[in-house]
C-alpha cells in the first residue's frame, strides 16, 4: 500500500510518527514479523500498561491490508482500521474505559457515585461490563423496540437498571436522564454525548504507519457522531489533510444503531462538514446493497461486524468512481459487541 506522498505535506505526521516510535521501539521490535502479513499494524504489548487498565485489551486495534475485500470493492489501496479487535468488539469500547477510569480516579468529592447513558445496545453494555469492574452502577435508557432481546437480556445482567423511554415523541435531557437514574438522591453523571477524546487517539494510533501509508480518505459510520468529531479532532491537531465521510442512514434501515432523531452534536457536526470543510457526511439509501455487503463481510473477511459497521464498507461502492488515482483510504470497522460464549 505503498506509494509516493510530497514530504510538505506529512511534516507535522512526521513529528507524530517518530514521537510514537521512539517511545514504542522497543515493544515493536520484530513485531510486524510475528503477525499474519495481511497486518499492517497489529496490538501491542501491555506489560507497561497502567495496571487500572490491563484488565482489557482496549484501544491500539490492527489495521489491516485484506486484498479480498479489496479486490471486491475495487479499490487498490484499502486499509481497515479494525475496532473489533477491541476487548468487548466494539469502537464503544475506548469511550467506556475512559469514562470510567475518570470517574473512579476523581476524588472522593468530585467523583460521581453512578453513570448513566441512553443506548441502542452497544455502547451500554460496553460500559456496564467495563464499570463493573470497579463495582461503578449504570443505569441504561433504551427505546422502545431499539435492541434485540439478546442485547438487553445482557444489559439487564448488567446494569443496576434498565429504564424504558420514549425516543420517538420528544427529546430527553442530560438532566432527566440523570434524575430517573436517581441523581435526586446520589451524584450521576450523564456520559450519553460528548465524548470526542478516546477518539482522537485512534488518528494517532494511524500515524504510527510510516508517513506515506497515512490515507487520504476515512470512511467511519456515524450515529450520533463521538466518533466522526473525535476524528476530525485528531486529524486537525496532527495538522493532517486526511478527508473524512461519515456516513448515515435513514430511520427504518438495517443499520439501526445509526439513526437517531435527537442528536444534541448535530450544530458540531455541520460545523466540521460546512462547504469549506474537506469533512462530509453522505447518505445511504441502498438497503438492498448495505445487508449484501454486511453478508458478504461476515462470509469473506476476517472481521467482525453488524450492519451499522458494514454501512461504511457499503459506502464503498458508492465513492469508488469518485477516488483519485492511487487514493488511500481507510474504513473505520466499528465491531459489534462479543459476547462472552463468542471467541
Amino acid at each position: 500500500m505503498k506509494m509516493k506522498v510530497g514530504p510538505s505535506r506529512w511534516n507535522k505526521a512526521n513529528r507524530m510518527h517518530n514521537q510514537v516510535q521512539a517511545a514504542t521501539a522497543e515493544s515493536m521490535a520484530g513485531f510486524l514479523n510475528s503477525f499474519d502479513p495481511r497486518v499492517v499494524s497489529q496490538v501491542v504489548s501491555r506489560a507497561d500498561a497502567p495496571i487500572s487498565r490491563q484488565a482489557f485489551r482496549i484501544g491500539h486495534t490492527p489495521i489491516l491490508a485484506i486484498p479480498e475485500v479489496s479486490d471486491y470493492f475495487g479499490i487498490k489501496h484499502l486499509a481497515i482500521k479494525d475496532e473489533g479487535a477491541n476487548h468487548f468488539g466494539t469502537h464503544k469500547d475506548r469511550k467506556s474505559l475512559h469514562v470510567v477510569l475518570n470517574t473512579v480516579n476523581c476524588g472522593p468529592r468530585e467523583r460521581n457515585d453512578a453513570l448513566c447513558i441512553l443506548t441502542a445496545g452497544n455502547a451500554g453494555l460496553s460500559l456496564a461490563k467495563i464499570a463493573a469492574h470497579y463495582q461503578l452502577p449504570i443505569t441504561a435508557f433504551v427505546g422502545g423496540e431499539a435492541i434485540s432481546a439478546r442485547l438487553r437480556a445482557q444489559l439487564e445482567s448488567s446494569c443496576e437498571q434498565i429504564v424504558s423511554i420514549d425516543l420517538e415523541d420528544r427529546y430527553w435531557s442530560s438532566e432527566e436522564l440523570k434524575r430517573l437514574a436517581g441523581g435526586t438522591r446520589r451524584s450521576v453523571r450523564d456520559v450519553t454525548n460528548g465524548v470526542t477524546r478516546p477518539f482522537e487517539k485512534i488518528i494517532d494510533e494511524i500515524c504510527v504507519l510510516d508517513p506515506d501509508q497515512v490515507p487520504d480518505l476515512i470512511l467511519v459510520p456515524v450515529g450520533g457522531g463521538e466518533l466522526f468529531i473525535g476524528l476530525a479532532e485528531g486529524l486537525k491537531k496532527l495538522g493532517l489533510k486526511t478527508r473524512l465521510i461519515g456516513v448515515t442512514v435513514r430511520k427504518d434501515s438495517a443499520a439501526d444503531k445509526l439513526y437517531t432523531k435527537w442528536n444534541p452534536q448535530e450544530d458540531w457536526i455541520k460545523d466540521l462538514t460546512n462547504s469549506g470543510s474537506r469533512h462530509c457526511l453522505r447518505s445511504l439509501d441502498d438497503e438492498g446493497l448495505l445487508l449484501d455487503t454486511y453478508q458478504w463481510l461476515r462470509r469473506s473477511a476476517t472481521i467482525r461486524c453488524e450492519p451499522s459497521s458494514a454501512a461504511a464498507f457499503c459506502m464503498l461502492h458508492k465513492i469508488r468512481k469518485e477516488l483519485r488515482l492511487n487514493e488511500k483510504v481507510l474504513v473505520i470497522n466499528t465491531g459489534t459487541f462479543r459476547f462472552e460464549s463468542e471467541p
